[in-house]
Parts: structure tokens; C-alpha cells; sequence
């Protein structure tokens, strides 16, 4: 069984192979250090674990809660709209959450039952600094 470790890693790198990322880590930083240069930027920071138990009979079924943070600061250009900088992040990570079984599920290699978006997302798009920040909630369901 792969340990929560291992699948946070997988998760960062499922992350990092999308190629659209400049800066990611698992330790979200201060979004007003990310300038232009480090943007796009992804931080995955695990915010809790669930278990539920079915029966008493039967093993938990266990779900990682992930939240990722993504920071674009656009800089100065008036023609760059933060708002846009945030879609393209948003779509950036649900590519590395994209199907890797027939099942139809992100596995991350068959570390996890499945890895998907869930939840509310939170945006602040920041028109005015062209700082632009999304809080995106991940579930992974551990086998």
C-alpha cells in the first residue's frame, strides 16, 4: 500500500509534468513573493483526511483532502486579464488529473482509487495588482 507521502508526491508530479507551471512545491508560499517570473505557480498542501467506516466489518474508506493554490501574477500589462490567468491554471491542473485507467479515473500509476477536483473552488482575481490566486480542493481516495 503506498503511504500518503508517496501519493502527495505522485500528486506533485502529476502537477509538474503538465509543463505549465513554473513554480510548485508541497508548501504553499506568500502569494505577494510570486511575481511574474515564478507564475504560473501551484502549491499542493494536504488540509485533512475523512474516514469513513461502512460497517465495522469493513476497512475505512480513506480520502485525502488536497488543497491546491494557484498563484499568476500577469504584472503590469493593462491588456493581461488576471481572471484569464486563472482558467488556464484551473485547466493546467485538471490535465494532471486526467483519466490514466480505463476506468475512467486519475489513479496517479495506480497509487490511489482516484484523484479529482471536488468542491469549491475560491478565486480572487485581483483586477487591480494583476495578482491573481485560486484555492482549488483535490480529493484522493486511498484503496
Amino acid at each position: 500500500m503506498a503511504t500518503r507521502e508517496t501519493i502527495l508526491a505522485a500528486l506533485l508530479a502529476a502537477v509538474q509534468a503538465t509543463g505549465y507551471f513554473v513554480s510548485t512545491g508541497r508548501r504553499a508560499r506568500d502569494p505577494a513573493a510570486i511575481g511574474p517570473a515564478q507564475s504560473p505557480a501551484c502549491f499542493l498542501v494536504c488540509s485533512g483526511e475523512t474516514f469513513k467506516r461502512p460497517s465495522p466489518n469493513l476497512p475505512a474508506i480513506r480520502t485525502l483532502r488536497v488543497a491546491a493554490f494557484l498563484y499568476n501574477d500577469v504584472g503590469a500589462n493593462a491588456n493581461a486579464v488576471p481572471e484569464s490567468a486563472l482558467n488556464a491554471a484551473v485547466e493546467a491542473l485538471e490535465a494532471a488529473l486526467a483519466p490514466d485507467r480505463p476506468n475512467g479515473y486519475c489513479t496517479l500509476g495506480g497509487l490511489v482509487t482516484a484523484a479529482y477536483l471536488n468542491g469549491e473552488e475560491h478565486r480572487a482575481p485581483a483586477e487591480m495588482t494583476g495578482k491573481a490566486l485560486a484555492v482549488v480542493p483535490i480529493d484522493v481516495l486511498m484503496p
